[in-house]
């Protein structure tokens, strides 16, 4: 029964994650993106790609992948906390997703540090 509870409280999560979040996401005002769909711009026309030089497209490509690297180990922490909340009292697990939520936190503090690091680097070249 404490199996159906824990998986019942995870999809409970999931669900709110992947179907009531993202309605926020959507709440942005009107006309926000009319410019570029009405002027037909490019990627590069737009500034995103308009960059010939190489040193800016790097950075632009270590930023995203940090962001994106940035972005799952915030969802690993999401997942890390549930896992906590619903271990329900077993010893075992709760020691388990403390030491996930511990390196997660470090992860992340090394993710915030290479992209300072990675900045700094790269625009005092």
């Amino acid at each position: 029964m404490e199996k159906g509870v824990t998986k019942f409280i995870g999809a409970a999560w999931l669900a709110l994650f992947l179907l009531i979040i993202p309605v926020f996401a959507a709440a942005q005002p009107e006309g926000l993106g009319e410019g570029l769909t009405e002027a037909g711009a490019t990627a590069t026309e737009s500034g995103l790609l308009g960059d010939t030089d190489a040193k800016a497209l790097i950075i632009k490509v270590i930023n995203f992948i940090l962001g994106l690297v940035g972005a799952i180990a915030v969802l690993a922490l999401i997942y890390a906390g549930v896992s906590y909340i619903t271990a329900l009292g077993d010893e075992q697990k709760a020691e388990r997703a403390k030491r996930m939520i511990l390196y997660v936190l470090i992860g992340l503090a090394l993710i915030i540090l290479s992209a300072a690091i990675v900045n700094l680097v790269l625009t005092k070249l």
